[in-house]
This record gives C-alpha cells, structure tokens and sequence, in this order.
C-alpha cells in the first residue's frame, strides 16, 4: 500500500472521529480527495485550512445584521450612524439616549 494513502487514510478517520461520523465520511473524505487530485497529507491539511475558511467567510455573511433604512434626522438614524445597536429599543430610550450622547 502506498505510504502517502495510509497517511491520509489516518487523517480521514482522526477526523471522522473528530465529528463522530460514520466509518462512511472516511470514505467520503477519500473520494473527495482524489477527484481533487490531492495525493499527500500537506495538501489534505492545505484544503482542511481553506475548506475552514470557507466556512468561516459563509458563517460570517450570514450572521451579519440587516442594514435598517430609516431617515439619518431621526434620533434612531442618528444612533445608527454613532455605531449604536438600536435593535429592540423603544421610541423613548432611542430619543434619551440620543440626547445623553448629544446627537441631536
């Protein structure tokens, strides 16, 4: 057997384990490394780090928050653009606040 493939083979099941998966994602974590043409552990760790950042980057769009489009002269636009999270807010802790911090 070739050395390259026991390591990766070792590689698949650590991280098989890793997410207390079923001996088939090993499997799966071979096939994907081969219609990738990756042949060695570095490489094997190489897509693992930009497969993570991937994730990463997608998690992060999806967790931003939706851009509120209300007037900048309103006391809640004028909190908005101060960098203040108005989300939840009453009218009246918008406009208090809005004076405490002198944005009116």
């Amino acid at each position: 057997m070739n050395k390259n493939f026991v390591k990766r083979f070792g590689e698949a099941i650590k991280r098989t384990i890793k997410r207390q998966r079923e001996y088939g994602y090993a499997q799966d974590i071979l096939k994907s490394w081969n219609n990738k043409g990756i042949k060695t552990l570095k490489q094997a760790k190489t897509e693992e780090v930009s497969f993570n950042n991937k994730l990463q980057k997608n998690y992060a769009q999806t967790q931003s928050k939706p851009v509120k489009n209300v007037p900048d002269w309103t006391d809640e636009g004028k909190l908005i653009r101060a960098g203040v999270d108005t989300t939840g807010m009453a009218q009246n802790e918008r406009y208090k606040l809005a004076r405490e911090m002198g944005l009116n």
